[in-house]
């Protein structure tokens, strides 16, 4: 010190303590603000007070990662290494294919050759693969296989040159690092406006018919995203991430996990406070080396060694307080915000006393019954489409396809009591009709056979024929009793 003053040396180095101590509170700061779901007075300062909040303009949210490479990939190891995120993709699409799905409109043996074509290209695992892949990254392609002697597969697919089952040879499910959306219809009075007419794949370009696309559902179209959307170009054209909405929510029910998991470590804390600490440190290595070992064989978790009179070991139980409830809340906001009920997000029983979960599960229901009639159902009809003029040519297609449809079950299962009422309650409503000469017994029994009322499989001709043979037999075995009376009437 010289006339009160620090030496030149002394504030060269308060000066540079300074300098790093205001940026780390800067650095402080950035991160704070990063990682803020709002700014503004107190939201992301170094004081929490204010109240003139607004949505951040930037988080550390993928969807703010303009380098798509690096934000898919982020998005890839949030599925792979948190079991939530994994949940929210596959649960729906798990779902929505769990029952097989029938159809209808043609005889039972062309529905089989279909489904048999639909197995042989292992059909239900592609489609999982692409909805899965569509709802991680915003969207997938289903490349066909056709073989319809076309020279590239930029043109259209010829369905006049499909004749044999074996032209169409694989269904290749294509992940978006791989595709670029080249052509849309940009015309908004086109009735295909703003549907894709070719993708560039792995840069060949390939015609739509060739193609199944699961587009993850942009809300708008590239040039209006663009505007809506600056500097945050998808060469794919595709929508966003099921979990870029959730992506937040995501890491905080994590954090929420990991807080608790901390604690169960803290939970029991043994301390042993020792006198002169520092000296017994210092010149009695065996008495200190005897004291850790002592401390190891007693704690089941975590030890320290602190200064204190005499030697004592006294134990520190940490307090969980409402930390389960506060684990179990975030939870079910990550649930509903995921559409998927806490009894099939989480395995739990409903609560409240007069909660049983059916109403969420009715809700869930809807969900998967929309995607299956809204998404999933349109692609299929590509793909039968395809099939069918493979098995039966264009013109044998063109006529199955008029009554064609696709069909799929309820996800909800009754008990045996509740399907033999409804059972019961079915052939009633049609022994009415029968009664009532609306339907004939070929039609009733057709529609019975169709709402599987019957367990064994029945031969409807045959069981007609018979009816119709005893009806005669009564009929004539009534005339000829009738003519007997007459006669002996007559008599």
């Amino acid at each position: 010190m010289k006339n009160g003053l620090p030496k030149k040396s002394e504030r060269m180095e308060n000066a540079e303590l300074a300098r790093q101590q205001k940026n780390y509170l800067s650095k402080q700061n950035r991160i704070r603000q990063k990682n803020a779901m709002l700014q503004g007075g107190g939201a992301n300062g170094t004081q929490d007070r204010g109240a003139q909040h607004s949505m951040a303009s930037r988080t550390l949210n993928p969807y703010f990662n303009t380098n798509f490479f690096a934000k898919w990939g982020e998005l890839t190891a949030l599925y792979f290494t948190d079991w939530a995120a994994k949940k929210i993709i596959d649960i729906p699409v798990e779902d929505a294919l769990r029952k097989q799905f029938q159809l209808t409109g043609i005889s039972k043996d062309d529905a089989k050759a279909l489904m048999n074509i639909f197995e042989q290209l292992k059909g239900d695992k592609q489609f999982k693969r692409a909805m899965k892949q569509e709802r991680l990254l915003g969207g997938s392609v289903i490349y066909m296989c056709v073989a319809d002697n076309a020279k590239t597969v930029e043109q259209p697919v010829d369905l006049k040159m499909l004749r044999s089952q074996r032209d169409l040879r694989a269904l290749n499910v294509v992940d978006i690092q791989k595709i670029w959306q080249s052509k849309y219809i940009t015309d908004v009075f086109s009735p295909d406006y703003d549907k894709p007419q070719q993708l560039t794949i792995n840069g060949s370009i390939v015609d739509h018919s060739r193609i199944i696309c699961f587009d993850g559902e942009p809300l708008f179209n590239r040039n209006t995203a663009n505007i809506y959307q600056p500097q945050r170009v998808n060469p794919s054209g595709f929508g966003e991430s099921i979990l870029t909405p959730l992506y937040d929510l995501l890491i905080r029910v994590n954090g929420t996990q990991e807080g608790a998991y901390h604690l169960v470590n803290m939970a029991s804390v043994l301390l042993a406070k020792v006198d002169d600490l520092k000296t017994l440190v210092a010149g009695n290595a065996g008495a200190m080396e005897k004291l850790q070992q002592v401390v190891e064989q007693i704690s089941l978790y975590r030890a320290a060694i602190m200064d204190g009179q005499g030697v004592e070991i006294t134990q520190h139980s940490a307090s969980f307080g409402s930390v389960p409830e506060l684990v179990m809340t975030f939870l079910i906001i990550l649930s509903a915000g995921s559409d998927i009920p806490a009894t099939r997000f989480l395995g739990q029983a409903p609560g409240g006393l007069n909660a049983t979960g059916e109403s969420d599960l009715e809700n869930y229901y809807n969900v998967i019954d929309s995607i299956q009639r809204l998404k999933i159902k349109p692609k299929l009809l590509q793909f039968f489409e395809i099939a069918g003029t493979c098995l039966w040519s264009f013109e044998g297609w063109k006529q199955r396809a008029e009554a064609f449809d696709i069909e799929f079950p309820p996800l909800h299962n009754l008990d045996e009591k509740e399907q033999a009422e409804l059972n019961k309650s079915i052939v009633e409503t049609y022994a009415g009709l029968y009664s009532d000469g609306l339907l004939t017994m070929e039609q009733t029994l057709k529609e019975l056979e169709a709402r599987k009322i019957f367990v064994t499989e029945i031969d409807i001709e045959k069981i007609v024929a018979e009816q119709e043979q005893k009806a005669q037999d009564e009929l004539l075995d009534g005339q000829a009793e009738l003519e007997k009376l007459k006669q002996e009437t007559e008599k």
